[in-house]
This record gives C-alpha cells, sequence and structure tokens, in this order.
C-alpha cells in the first residue's frame, strides 16, 4: 500500500502539468493505459521488490489520471450541478471497490490454473481498463483546454456537436475574424505567491490529513479485522460487505450535494468519520464491526466528494488554474475564452433558478434573480478592471476561482 501512495504523490504533484500542455483526453487515456501494463508486468512478478517496484509505477498511472478526470469534469460541468457531478463520478469509480474485493474473497484463498489468487485479481483489473480504447472514441476533449490553447476552431467544433446533442440551437463560432492566440501560462510559481498561497497552503494540509483517513481505512480493514481476532478469509468477507458503501454513499450524497455549501458538508463528514471510527475501535462484534465500517466509508465518501467539488473550482490540473482565470481578462485570446465559457453554459443547459435571499449556496447568498455563472464573470471582470491585475481582495478571489 504504501507503494501505491508513493505513486499517487509523484503522479498528482509532479506530473499534473502533463494533463495541461498535452490535453485532458489524451493524457486520460494514456495514463490509464501506463496503469494498465504497469499492473500486467507486476501480476507476474515473483519477488516482493518487483511487486512494489511496479506497484509504485502503476500509483503513478493512477495519480494522473484522477486529477485529469477532476479537471475534466470542472471544465465541462456547470457550477450549479459540480456536486452532483464528482458524487456521481466518485460513484462510478468506486464502483470498482466492491467488484474488487468480492474478486480478491473468492479468489485469494484459490491458485486456478496453478496461478496465484492475488495475480487473477490484478489481471482482471488490467483487463477492465482495455474498454478505454472504444470509450475514448465517445469522449471529447476540452473545449476549454483548447481554446486556452488557441485552437478556437477546434473548440468551436467540439462545442456545436455538444450544442446539436442537447438539441440547442448552435451559437455563433467563438471567433472567426482572426485566429485567437493562447493565453499566457502560468507555473508553479504563482501557486506561491499571494493572494493564492494560503488557499494551496490549506489545500494541501487538508489533503495530506483526509488521505489518512479516506484512503488509509480503506486498505487496512482487512488487517484491522484480523487485529480484532477476525480470521483472514472472513476479514475478506466483512470488507467486501463494507465495500459496497463505496458506490452507495456518493449516490445518496447526489440528493444534496448542491444544496448545502460544501465546507459544511466536509466539516459534517468529519465529525462522522472520527465518531464512527471511535466506535470501530471499540467494537469487537462483527455486526457492530461492519456496521461502523459501513458509516465510516460512507462518512469518507461524502467527504472526498465534497471535497473535489469544493476546491477544483475553477483550478487546472498544476493547481495553477486561479492564476491562470485571474489573468485571462488581460491576456491576448481571454474575450474568446470568457465567450466560449458562454456557449458551454448553453449547450450544457444551464438554467436561471430563483435564489432566495436566505440561500446560502457557495457564493451566490446574495443573488436573488441571475444566471450565476455570467454574474460572476461580469463581476469578475470588473473586478480585474477596478484593483488591477494584481487585486489580492479575497472577495475578488472567490469571484475568479467561482466562474
Amino acid at each position: 500500500m504504501a507503494a501505491t501512495f508513493a505513486g499517487l504523490f509523484v503522479g498528482t504533484f509532479f506530473l499534473g502539468f502533463l494533463a495541461d500542455r498535452f490535453g485532458r483526453r489524451f493524457i486520460f487515456t494514456w495514463a490509464l493505459l501506463f496503469y494498465t501494463a504497469a499492473s500486467v508486468v507486476m501480476a507476474f512478478q515473483t519477488t516482493s521488490e518487483g511487486v512494489l517496484l511496479w506497484r509504485f509505477i502503476a500509483g503513478v498511472g493512477i495519480g494522473v489520471e484522477i486529477i485529469t478526470i477532476d479537471a475534466y469534469i470542472t471544465e465541462l460541468v456547470p457550477s450549479w450541478m459540480r456536486g452532483r457531478a464528482f458524487a456521481v463520478n466518485q460513484a462510478v469509480m468506486f464502483t470498482a471497490v466492491p467488484v474488487v474485493a468480492a474478486l480478491a474473497w473468492w479468489l485469494v484463498p484459490l491458485s486456478p490454473y496453478g496461478i496465484d489468487g492475488w495475480r487473477w485479481v490484478v489481471l482482471i483489473g488490467a483487463a477492465g481498463s482495455i474498454a478505454i480504447w472504444i470509450l475514448r472514441l465517445f469522449v471529447p476533449e476540452s473545449p476549454l483546454w483548447l481554446a486556452r490553447n488557441g485552437r478556437m476552431e477546434d473548440a468551436d467544433r467540439i462545442l456545436t456537436t455538444i450544442e446539436t446533442a442537447a438539441g440547442a440551437a448552435p451559437s455563433r463560432p467563438a471567433s472567426r475574424a482572426a485566429p485567437s492566440r493562447a493565453v499566457a501560462k502560468v507555473g508553479y510559481a504563482e501557486l506561491f505567491r499571494p493572494p493564492y498561497l494560503s488557499l494551496v497552503a490549506m489545500f494541501m494540509v487538508f489533503n495530506f490529513c483526509q488521505a489518512f483517513g479516506v484512503y488509509g481505512f480503506a486498505n487496512w480493514v482487512p488487517a484491522l479485522l484480523v487485529e480484532k481476532g477476525i480470521t483472514v478469509t472472513k476479514s475478506l468477507q466483512y470488507s467486501f460487505i463494507i465495500a459496497f458503501a463505496y458506490p452507495i454513499a456518493p449516490l445518496l450524497a447526489a440528493s444534496f450535494a448542491d444544496k448545502l455549501e460544501r465546507k459544511w458538508i466536509i466539516c459534517g463528514a468529519a465529525v462522522a468519520i472520527g465518531a464512527f471510527g471511535m466506535a470501530f475501535s471499540q467494537f469487537t462484534e462483527p455486526a457492530l464491526l461492519i456496521a461502523c465500517g459501513v458509516l465510516i466509508t460512507a462518512s469518507n465518501m461524502t467527504l472526498s466528494y465534497a471535497y473535489h467539488a469544493l476546491s477544483d473550482r475553477g483550478v487546472s490540473d498544476r493547481g495553477a488554474g486561479a492564476g491562470g482565470r485571474a489573468r485571462l481578462l488581460d491576456e491576448p485570446g481571454s474575450r474568446d475564452v470568457f465567450r466560449l465559457h458562454r456557449r458551454m453554459d448553453v449547450a450544457r443547459g444551464r438554467r436561471r433558478r430563483r435564489v432566495r435571499p436566505d440561500h446560502r449556496g457557495d457564493g451566490d447568498r446574495h443573488h436573488r434573480h441571475c444566471d450565476l455563472g455570467s454574474q460572476r464573470a461580469r463581476q469578475a471582470a470588473r473586478c480585474r478592471i477596478k484593483h488591477g491585475a494584481k487585486c489580492t481582495r479575497r472577495d475578488c478571489l472567490v469571484l475568479l476561482m467561482s466562474v
């Protein structure tokens, strides 16, 4: 498990720039194939060192894939339903957990055709990833990524396809008069300068701490149950039951994902994780252990989707998206990008919604009748004009991250 997490760290922290440079669709496809190849090689290793090395390499692929998916969802899904989108994404992604748990429970004690059961589990998981070669044919590149890289014609073509599929009348292309130049790139150094430094530090600390609760418990459930005096076979059986909470919890959370502020969902889930974790440590009865395990897992998944939806509001794979958006209004090609934002809102079916005066959603509590996305864009534009390109006011930063 340590090798997997080390690979995840390398993939997310050091290789996140790949999707910004080469595109979401391209990197998602090849990262998954990279993971598949590493898993196949790992399944045929005969030494512990070889297994650890290739598990680390597979973890790198998973890390790149996860952050690429988050950026892709953020760019394609409007803010008013982004919470539900991340919840559904988590449900689909973690459907693999009970499947793998069932395979482990069934195959690990056996050696079908003279091959160790754990090797079969790894190979079956890798084989499922090959389906990406078919699915990728139906996944377009992110139009916003194309626009930011000066490929407005490609972005326009993809948006026209989306509008046609959604039944909306195709809008006028973002720019036909002259080719748009790419928006200026933003590097890692921008993350560690005001006004983004405090936010980046907070997200880094939170992400580091939440990994212990979310992924630590998930990977150590069988070992924790064995420590309670339960046999290995039974621990795998109980882990399989607990694993059903992984896809079910995000689906249930989707019902309130966009009705409550992300921060309160995160805080409530964190308190629940602590409470159910303490109870899990005290119980020895199998039924109570399973119940606490299910509740811990459900709380972990709720915290995970809410955190991803919160931290990815306007943030690119490198985490430099906040700075990038802050400069859009001052850089060549920015007008086309914002026009493209508006077309995507229409294509994705953005709706006008009435907001009560006491509504406490993310950042829109002061608006009664408004199209949230376009109003925030206008407010952000006024902010840049009034306060300048280097504005460090917290209110302006929040607006820019929520456009």
